[in-house]
């Protein structure tokens, strides 16, 4: 789990991944067992941040969250967004980037997150992420009630996702980003 924001301000994707609580998890086996493997799909790369559309396994429309938490509205998807702190000195020219120095960069570059799911503000993830400086749109509100359920969890069911096959599917995330 990452360490307290005393010790460190800011955390990689590496530090996140599989940071889902053990109901979070449970779920997402349950999901996928029955349902199947969610898609993702490469969004935009715009400021440096990169977002990823979830498409729920049953085909419907989800509900959503705007970016500051306070609106919520239907869609056929989930946008998990994630931004990539100092990404051009990380990457000054990201059109020359190897594959292999992409992955490198990832396990140093620090991020900020975000999911558009309720779960991510209502069961206090955005909260947790805060706390760390990690949110890639802030808030001071806790949640008290589902903190008890999600002990150790800092990330939602879509940010698990993401977050665990980012690696797997690095080269053609920097292919994506290359384009932009």
């Amino acid at each position: 789990m990452p360490q307290s924001t005393k010790s460190l301000k800011e955390f990689t994707i590496v530090d996140f991944k599989g940071q889902a609580s053990a109901i979070t998890k449970k779920a997402r086996r349950d999901r996928k067992t029955k349902l199947g493997e969610e898609k993702l799909i490469l969004s935009s790369f715009r400021d440096s941040i990169l977002s990823v559309k979830v498409l729920p396994t049953n085909g419907g429309t989800v509900s959503v969250m705007y970016d500051a938490g306070n609106r919520q509205s239907s869609a056929k998807f989930y946008v998990v967004k994630i931004k990539f702190l100092d990404f051009s000195k990380w990457i000054p020219n990201r059109k020359k980037a190897t594959p292999q120095e992409f992955k490198d960069i990832l396990k140093v570059m620090d991020v900020k997150l975000n999911c558009s799911c309720p779960a991510l503000h209502f069961q206090g993830f955005r909260w947790k992420l805060s706390q760390l400086q990690s949110a890639l749109y802030p808030t001071n509100i806790p949640d008290p009630h589902w903190n008890k359920y999600h002990k150790g969890g800092l990330i939602c069911k879509h940010l698990y996702v993401v977050l665990n096959r980012f690696f797997t599917n690095s080269d053609q995330v920097l292919r994506f980003i290359k384009k932009f």
